[in-house]
């Protein structure tokens, strides 16, 4: 039983402190104008240009930061929307939101279908139509800054990370579908 508990002690401290190592490296990263990513390209490739070092930065930018603020946008609304509406299990709702948006293979708004039903089924259909098309609305709204950044992956992201990612760069934001298996 000690062991156990030791074990799963020492996988709790080793995951936490390898998942603050990779977020404060991450977060250097992208955050330093000449930073480890120049470093790194530079010893590399000596002749490498600013260009292409921005472009690495964007291509990071688009995979780590683009969904990951996605995804906490949307399980924040998920989680408002049903705490206003007194929905029960608001943080499973919020979890399948967050997965449809890192994966988007439909739309994450999708992901409160099930409480819907149920509130229809139940006989409160009202607030059952009010809470998909709540999350729909709220799912569809952006700061000026997310636009940008969208806009920027947009331009900056290459063809060929667009066919293999699931990242949809003509529709982020973890609201749309991607194309990716089309």
């Amino acid at each position: 039983m000690l062991q156990r508990i030791l074990h799963t002690f020492y996988f709790v401290l080793t995951l936490g402190f390898s998942a603050v190592v990779f977020l404060t490296m991450t977060w250097y990263m992208l955050s330093s104008r000449q930073g480890a990513l120049s470093q790194i390209v530079s010893t590399i490739a000596p002749r490498a240009h600013e260009a292409t070092i921005a472009r690495a930065r964007d291509t990071i930018e688009a995979v780590l930061l683009v969904p990951v603020t996605a995804a906490a946008r949307n399980a924040a609304a998920t989680l408002l929307i049903f705490r206003i509406f007194a929905v029960p299990y608001a943080h499973l709702a919020a979890l399948a939101v967050v997965i449809f948006t890192l994966f988007p293979l439909t739309y994450a708004y999708f992901a409160c279908l099930p409480w819907s039903v149920a509130l229809a089924v139940s006989g409160h259909w009202l607030t059952g139509m009010l809470l998909v098309l709540l999350m729909a609305i709220s799912f569809e709204f952006k700061s000026e800054r997310e636009r940008q950044r969208e806009q920027q992956v947009r331009r900056d992201i290459s063809p060929q990370f667009a066919e293999v990612s699931l990242i949809d760069p003509n529709l982020l934001g973890g609201c749309y579908p991607s194309n990716a298996f089309k």
